[in-house]
């Protein structure tokens, strides 16, 4: 990643970039991206990371269309690992959507670190915005509103990171800015509609990550709980249709016999 110093300085943004290598540093977790050294030149700052030959995963929903529901549980359940592992180190993303996911050549999912990411200190376990930072679409109602929020609104973008991965709807796109965003979510609130239908338990998943309320909203290792004793239950139910089925077969040859 190259940064131009004029213009980190222009748009004062010292302390962000500062911020920014300082969480990358200390974060190491197989899905999110990690930062190797900093570099730089008189006129560029050069971060060293993980190389992500897949790209963004915004492109890939363009090119390929939504991430089919097979493939989709083994790709939220890293994505929640990740989350899960920043947030019990007292970070929060604070950006979270498809342009700040990249995949490696094995389609495996990372997310990218960003500048507006911040590392609470032990005592602040939430913090107040005093201005409204991020991407409009993807931000918690609590954030607009300029209240104190925690780590839930990561898990509201969350949400509609996976809404969007499974529907390849870009949410809130018919409007044009934050204010109209602001007043469908705040006031009206109103989230995307699922034009088509999906598997029950993600859109279970989706709309309580999205709850108005941020403690109504799951933490991210209460979701990967509940995602873990749902891959056991499916796989207790197969091994026990399995296990008729080769009791059956036995008995017919037992008769043929």
């Amino acid at each position: 990643k190259i940064i131009d110093m004029n213009l980190v300085k222009e748009n004062n943004m010292d302390k962000q970039l500062e911020r920014e290598i300082k969480v990358m540093k200390i974060m190491n977790h197989p899905n999110l991206i990690k930062l190797h050294a900093v570099l730089h030149s008189p006129k560029n700052y050069f971060l060293v990371l993980d190389l992500a030959e897949g790209g963004e995963l915004f492109n890939k929903l363009a090119q390929d269309g939504p991430l089919p529901e097979a493939a989709a549980r083994s790709y939220f359940q890293q994505l929640i690992d990740a989350l899960d592992y920043m947030h019990k180190h007292n970070t929060i993303h604070r950006d979270l959507k498809p342009f700040n996911i990249f995949t490696d050549y094995k389609m495996t999912p990372h997310i990218r670190g960003t500048e507006l990411a911040i590392m609470l200190n032990n005592k602040d376990k939430k913090i107040i915005m005093n201005e409204i930072k991020g991407t409009a679409a993807y931000l918690a109602p609590e954030v607009y509103l300029r209240k104190e929020y925690s780590e839930k609104s990561d898990v509201y973008s969350y949400g509609l990171l996976i809404y969007e991965i499974l529907t390849e709807k870009k949410p809130f796109d018919k409007y044009s800015n934050a204010i109209e965003i602001k007043e469908e979510i705040c006031d009206k609130r109103h989230r995307p509609e699922f034009e088509q239908p999906i598997n029950k338990t993600y859109r279970q998943l989706i709309e309580r990550c999205w709850s108005q309320n941020p403690e109504d909203r799951p933490t991210f290792s209460e979701i990967l709980n509940e995602l873990e004793k749902n891959d056991k239950f499916i796989s207790e139910f197969y091994e026990e249709i399995e296990f008729e089925y080769l009791s059956k077969e036995k008995f017919q040859k037992f008769l043929l016999n």
